[in-house]
Parts: structure tokens; C-alpha cells; sequence
């Protein structure tokens, strides 16, 4: 099994070449934290490890910038030692656990991230508004509305090929509801009507991973679900 977001990811970018040319164009810490996440979801290690390591010469890094660049030294470290050992994050061991909730407290991109691994392996659950970071350098908030389902239920999750979502709705909520699909870096992935209580989503081309699924009602957020893709 592959952790985190597989070699197969799809996204705005689509080749590691095409995030170098970019780059060039894009001098800055928070391009550098794009380029390395992408190259963990493409299962790319080595380059990684090479532009997280470079950070602190390219750049004169602040004690707040600091202190999220060694979050996210931590994080590698627990990619990596999962990587090795052939685990997800469902096996992350008490010490990992500890040392994700740490850095889950820090009110940084590395915090967020810390978050999204640790409800991807059911150590934390969100009643709360999610963050997700948006790298073309703003910042997307999900609704304060927007609180654990009550109305949906996502099964089997994790997922492999697909996973069925249900829902209670009235036949009027049903005519006006819209689900969103989020990766863990807070790109929009998939979006379709609800189409009945019942409704298949094929996720054989989604990389391993967290996302977050949306709904609407006639505009409005009303509520989101977790969902684990596991290869």
C-alpha cells in the first residue's frame, strides 16, 4: 500500500518537470512547501527531500517560519518511516500520534497538515470549521455551518474503487443538493448533483488520501464528511 497520495496524483500540475519550470517563476516559501507536498504525493521522496532541505539556504527564514519548517522535517520523517516499513496512516504508532497532535496545535500550514493525517487515521474527528490551504497563495475556509454529517453516511471507508454515499433528504433538499469533493491540499477534485438516496462515486483515478465531501442545499453548505482512499 502506498501512504498518503500516490505517484498516480492528478492535479492542476501534472509532472514534477512542469512544477521545476513553474518554480522559477515562483521564488517563494510557500511555492517551495507546494513543490515538496506535490512531490510526496507523487511518491517522489528523493526530490522531497532535497527541496525541503534547501529551504533554510534559499531562504532567511523567521523564528515563526522556523519553527514551521522543522513541523514539517517531523512530517517527512513520519512519511518516510511509514514509506519504509510499507504502512498507512491507519499504523502510525502512539509515538507518531503524540507527535502529530503537537504539531497539529501550531496555527501553520505543517499544523493543518498534521490534522488532515490524523483524521485520515481516525485519531482526531472536526465539529469545526476546516481549513484548506489553497496554493495558488490564498486561502479557502469551509463554512462555520459546516459540522460532522448527521443527514449523510459515506461507505466502505476507507475506500478503494468507489464508495456509496447516502443520504436522508426530502425529495425538495434532494432537488437542490450539491456534493463537492476536496483533496487534502483544498483543490476541488469532483462535483455532481445528488441524484437519489443512494449514490455510487467511482474514485479509481483519486490518489490514496483524505478528502472532504461537500454538500449543498440550494447554495448553502450544510454539511461534510471524511473519506480515506486507500490503495
Amino acid at each position: 500500500m502506498n501512504i498518503g497520495l500516490n505517484e498516480n496524483s492528478e492535479g492542476p500540475i501534472n509532472s514534477i518537470s512542469d512544477t521545476d519550470l513553474l518554480s522559477k517563476n515562483n521564488n517563494t516559501l510557500n511555492y517551495d512547501y507546494y513543490l515538496f507536498i506535490r512531490n510526496l504525493q507523487k511518491g517522489q521522496y528523493s526530490d522531497a527531500d532535497d527541496i525541503l532541505h534547501s529551504m533554510p539556504v534559499r531562504f532567511i527564514l523567521t523564528p515563526e517560519q522556523n519553527k514551521e519548517y522543522q513541523s514539517f522535517l517531523k512530517l517527512f520523517k513520519i512519511y518516510k518511516d511509514l514509506k519504509v516499513q510499507s504502512k498507512t496512516f491507519i499504523d502510525l504508532n502512539q509515538e507518531q500520534v503524540i507527535e502529530l497532535k503537537e504539531i497539529s496545535r501550531d496555527d501553520f500550514l505543517s499544523g493543518a497538515y498534521a490534522r488532515n493525517i490524523l483524521i485520515a487515521a481516525d485519531k482526531i474527528t472536526y465539529i469545526e470549521p476546516v481549513s484548506l490551504p489553497d496554493f495558488t497563495f490564498s486561502d479557502q475556509k469551509l463554512p462555520e455551518n459546516m459540522l460532522v454529517s448527521k443527514s449523510f453516511k459515506i461507505h466502505p471507508n476507507p475506500a478503494g474503487d468507489f464508495f456509496i454515499l447516502e443520504n436522508n433528504l426530502d425529495k425538495d433538499d434532494l432537488g437542490g443538493a450539491l456534493m463537492s469533493v476536496y483533496n487534502s491540499t483544498g483543490s476541488k477534485i469532483f462535483s455532481d448533483n445528488l441524484k437519489g438516496i443512494k449514490q455510487k462515486i467511482n474514485t479509481k483515478e483519486w490518489p490514496s488520501g483524505l478528502y472532504l465531501v461537500c454538500i449543498e442545499i440550494r447554495g448553502k453548505v450544510q454539511e461534510t464528511l471524511k473519506v480515506n482512499i486507500i490503495r
